[in-house]
C-alpha cells in the first residue's frame, strides 16, 4: 500500500518495471508467470483497487501476494 499516491490506486503491468530480479514480481516472471500485476493502492481504496485489478484477469489460477487482499475478497 502507498499513502502518497496522486490517485486512489495504480496497477503496474509494464514488463520493464516488473522484471526486476531482486523483487518478487521479477521472481514470478522468472519462474514462468504469464502475467504479473502490481497494485499500488492508497489504504482508503484497497477494496476498489483489488476489484479493479481482478477485473482485468481472465481465468485462473492466480497467485496473490499480500495480506490485505484477504480482507476484500472471499472465495
Amino acid at each position: 500500500m502507498c499513502e502518497d499516491l496522486s490517485t486512489p490506486w495504480r496497477i503496474v503491468q509494464d514488463f520493464e518495471s516488473l522484471n526486476q530480479p531482486t523483487k518478487d514480481t521479477g521472481r514470478y516472471l522468472a519462474a514462468g508467470a504469464r502475467e504479473v500485476r502490481w497494485l499500488i493502492v492508497n489504504p482508503d481504496h484497497v477494496d476498489a483497487g483489488v476489484r479493479s485489478v481482478l477485473a482485468g484477469i481472465e481465468g485462473g489460477p492466480i497467485i496473490v501476494e499480500g495480506n490485505s487482499f484477504l480482507d476484500h475478497v472471499s472465495g
